[in-house]
């Protein structure tokens, strides 16, 4: 009889026809008790063959269809789990076959609540400059968990208790993961970083990077609403400052490989788009609060 933890994975999933596949095959090779293990896959209301694709696989398939949100597709899955542990991925991840065990192992061994695990990440032939870039600031686990107290979802275990005793996701469309998780290290939480619980996902283009910008400039205001609106300000007004000549070097001497050295230009460049456009969704989503409030005031 083993002593394992049961273990439920969550995948929010829209539209992913190109990547659901892979991704379900390497859960298929995990090394642990397939009877200790159920796969969740939450469409968050795909218009592909997603669908059809889920269905090659022994995998649990629901539907949230009532909100386009990632969260809001994590929420029904842990709403539906029936396990101890609840292990969040993403549907453009491949995870490795130690994952689970590694996580798993690393939670016990530390008396965590939860566990972050490393993301590997992969690169096209000839890496873009916006590939570099995704690579050395999105989703590395590493470094969230010693400097920031938090994690993301692309690779997370949590104990499922905790979601009952501090309530789930918020309702946001980006960064709600770094919300609840830091959220939960405030409460007494323990978080820690697991290595050799590894997925590997894609580094993104620079297009898919400065959509990323766009995105998480414009929940800001909802992510911070608590802050008083001057210190949110000031921070969308730094967005616009240049960075630091150096700081595209001190990027990569910290975070990134030898060979990325060749490419500091490239990357302080996207660093500036990625802020300006940033800023500038952050500061619009700003506006529409100040407009709707004059024309309430108004009317």
């Amino acid at each position: 009889m083993s002593d394992l933890p049961s273990v439920s994975v969550i995948i929010p999933v829209f539209n992913g026809e190109r990547v659901v596949r892979p991704l379900l095959s390497s859960l298929g090779q995990i090394d642990y008790p397939r009877g200790l293990c159920e796969v969740i896959l939450v469409d968050n209301g795909s218009t592909d063959s997603t669908l059809q694709i889920a269905k090659e696989y022994p995998v649990r398939v629901l539907s949230e269809d009532s909100v386009r949100s990632s969260y809001a597709a994590r929420n029904l899955g842990i709403a539906q789990a029936r396990h101890e542990i609840l292990a969040f991925t993403d549907a453009d991840c491949i995870v490795d076959s130690r994952w689970l065990a590694e996580g798993v192992a690393a939670m016990a061994e530390q008396g965590a609540d939860m566990v972050a695990g490393c993301i590997e990440f992969t690169f096209t032939e000839r890496p873009s400059s916006g590939e570099l870039y995704d690579s050395l600031v999105h989703m590395r686990n590493d470094h969230l968990v010693r400097m920031k107290g938090r994690a993301v979802t692309a690779n997370l275990l949590v104990r499922s208790r905790l979601f009952a005793e501090l309530g789930v996701f918020p309702g946001v469309q980006s960064g709600g993961d770094g919300l609840w998780t830091s959220r939960a290290v405030a409460a007494g939480r323990r978080l820690v970083y697991a290595p050799g619980a590894i997925v590997r996902h894609p580094a993104r283009p620079l297009g898919e990077v400065l959509a990323k910008a766009a995105r998480v400039g414009s929940g800001f205001r909802e992510l911070m609403k608590s802050r008083p609106a001057g210190e949110r300000l000031a921070g969308i007004a730094r967005s616009f400052v240049p960075p630091a000549p150096g700081s595209a070097q001190r990027l990569v001497e910290s975070r990134g490989a030898q060979w990325m050295k060749s490419r500091l230009v490239g990357i302080w460049w996207v660093s500036y788009l990625y802020s300006v456009i940033w800023g500038t969704a952050a500061l619009r989503s700003e506006l529409r609060v100040l407009r709707g409030r004059a024309g309430a005031s108004g009317s």
